[in-house]
């Protein structure tokens, strides 16, 4: 879900890993951190809409901090609130040939789908100094959404007897969550802290799919879907620190965690159950534990030498009831990292930093279920299992036997600063993976088919490496020049090489990996006046990725130009003005699919759209 900033204090990116952060994330963490009260009272509202001809959305987002000098108690409370509504059309070209020498059996479809998606939340934290060495900290939220959307694909030409010619589906999605997490922090004196965090959440969602298939020269069929989940998740979290000397702190800390959810579900053709989904039940039932330790040691030796060294690990357990199957996922993480910063000659302005660390990409829950997604194009009959379908109409499932993909990694940077503002990075890395998650596309026999289907799954690929180099540059020309104009500029560029050794060559690289990417940000404060422009753009270049030993995918070439202008009317009033998705294509996507008979070929062109926006942030 899209997190409004008026709820973010700040954001903290770790390119490797810290014991303390937990061992995830093979390129590393970004751990979003909510406001917390200050010693300030303040309050603030933005309001925000933005428009184009594909999307039109308005949000109003606003914060409160209350604290008296002296007293025990803050508080602070933010809300935002806001609407969106999308368009998406595209065009759809499926080819067929089913040697090099035949010709082309091509289909052609238009396809668009409008939603319309409301969303409020509400979150606050209470914090109660109770005397020098005790705090207590409560800090609930609440959050509403609801989804509508409705889809539509029609397929052009003549199609015969029995096919499918149009289907709209209607999907009405709402989800409420509330938690609260309560935290005590204990200091008896200025060098142990002891912090014990409790947060349970409960969260409430409904799904509804309703799809109607006109079929030629056949009865239409319709379908109705629904699913309604109640989670409970409960976590208990303890961390410890503690001050060796000036420039020397020791942490631990251990969690323990579970996820209970059940899942009623239905699903009905012409007002008839369906059958083929008869063996996966009418409920599901999952039920997730899990405990995880984390041990660091943070020491500078001297103004020139530091090192954070620590170990963390984790254990799961998941176990998913659906109908006649049982399946459990358990698996044992363990997770060193070493981090050494060295400025060069004592100077603060150049450091080299050296990062080797251990992480680890769990498999999500849904990745493990068994029940599929059974593809609309191939769907199955009234009264029966399912038929056959083609590998261009896969069906989708999760793997139960889905194991964590694990990483050993070593991070190599150069930073040199130039001034408050300017400095120039080039980081070097190299990752080693084991049971990498990828997509796995086969012909296998499932539960809900007379015959095998066509089914994509998550899967482990075997071992990949990575490598890469990634060079960043910030720069105010002020800083090198007094009387410059007051121009700041940003770029990157990022060069990157894989391989996965269950895929064969060529486009075998991981998943999204393009061999390099760019981007250039400027920004320019006017002189005399309380007004700043920026533009920022980005490119990447086309080329085909290998999914599976049956599938590629070709991404078509990427260029974003976005620009932005504040105004400050007063201090406490500021405007901002935004224009995104200046001279991007039409986004061309390609999935070649190919099996022992055939080449399948689909082509996706979607329309792109300019989207205007404009933010009236206040100081109240």
């Amino acid at each position: 879900m899209e997190l409004d900033v008026i709820h973010v204090e700040r954001i903290e990116i770790v390119k490797s890993s810290l014991a303390e952060f937990g061992p995830y994330g093979t390129a590393g963490t970004i751990n979003i951190l909510t406001r917390k009260p200050s010693s300030k009272t303040s309050s603030q509202l933005r309001l925000t809409t933005s428009g184009g001809a594909a999307i039109q959305s308005a949000n109003l987002g606003g914060s409160v901090n209350q604290a008296e000098a002296g007293s025990p108690l803050r508080w602070n409370a933010q809300l935002s609130a806001g609407q969106t509504k999308k368009m998406e059309r595209g065009e759809t070209v499926l080819s067929t040939q089913l040697s090099s020498m035949s010709p082309h059996d091509t289909t052609r479809s238009d396809a668009n789908v409008q939603s319309n998606s409301p969303m409020i939340s509400i979150n606050g934290s209470l914090a109660w100094q109770m005397g020098a060495h005790n705090q207590f900290d409560l800090a609930p939220s609440l959050v509403a959404s609801k989804i509508d959307s409705l889809s539509a694909e029609h397929y052009l030409g003549a199609v015969p007897t029995g096919s499918l010619v149009q289907y709209e589906a209607k999907t009405d999605r709402t989800l409420l969550s509330v938690s609260l997490p309560l935290k005590w922090t204990l200091k008896p004196d200025g060098s142990h802290k002891l912090t014990l965090r409790y947060s349970p959440t409960r969260y409430w969602l409904t799904d509804q799919i309703q799809r109607e298939d006109l079929i030629f020269a056949q009865p239409n069929l319709q379908w109705l879907s629904t699913q309604r989940a109640t989670h409970s998740v409960d976590f208990l979290k303890a961390d410890y620190s503690r001050d060796i000397g000036e420039d020397h702190e020791f942490k631990a800390g251990a969690s323990f965690g579970r996820n209970h959810g059940r899942v009623d579900l239905s699903s009905w053709v012409n007002d008839l159950p369906d059958l083929s989904l008869h063996d996966l039940g009418s409920n599901r039932e999952e039920l997730s534990r899990k405990s995880s330790f984390f041990v660091q040691d943070e020491w500078s030796f001297n103004k020139q030498f530091a090192f954070n060294v620590g170990m963390s690990g984790e254990q799961n357990q998941v176990d998913i009831h659906e109908g006649s199957y049982d399946s459990t996922s358990r698996y044992t993480l363990l997770a060193p990292s070493a981090h050494f910063d060295w400025k060069l000659e004592g100077d603060s302005k150049r450091h080299v930093r050296i990062s080797l660390a251990r992480t680890f990409n769990a498999p999500f829950v849904d990745q493990l279920r068994i029940r599929p997604t059974i593809n609309p194009l191939a769907s199955c009959p009234i009264n029966g299992l399912c038929g056959t379908n083609k590998i261009e109409y896969a069906d989708i499932a999760g793997n139960p036997g889905l194991r964590p993909e694990s990483a050993s990694g070593v991070n190599v940077t150069y930073e040199q600063h130039f001034g408050e503002e300017s400095l120039i990075s080039v980081d070097i890395y190299s990752r080693t993976l084991d049971d990498v998650i990828g997509t796995d596309l086969q012909l296998q026999s499932v539960p809900w088919a007379q015959v095998p289907r066509y089914v994509a799954r998550p899967a482990n690929l075997g071992a990949a490496w990575i490598r890469g180099l990634t060079l960043e540059t910030h720069l105010n020309l002020r800083e090198f020049w007094k009387d410059a104009p007051r121009l700041a500029f940003r770029s990157g560029i990022s060069l990157a090489r894989s391989w996965i050794s269950a895929l064969p060559a060529p486009d075998n690289q991981m998943a999204d990996q393009r061999p390099w990417s760019a981007k250039l940000g400027v920004k320019y404060k006017m002189n005399g006046l309380p007004i700043e422009f920026s533009a920022d753009t980005n490119w990447a270049p086309a080329g085909w990725i290998r999914s599976s030993i049956e599938r590629r995918l070709y991404n078509d070439r990427r260029f974003d130009l976005d620009m932005q202008a504040a105004w400050v009317v007063s201090p406490d009033m500021r405007l901002r003005f935004s224009v995104d998705g200046l001279m991007s294509a039409r986004p061309l996507s390609v999935e070649e699919l190919s099996t022992t008979n055939e080449t399948v070929t689909r082509v996706v062109m979607k329309n792109s759209y300019v989207k205007l926006g404009l933010r009236l942030e206040l100081k109240l």
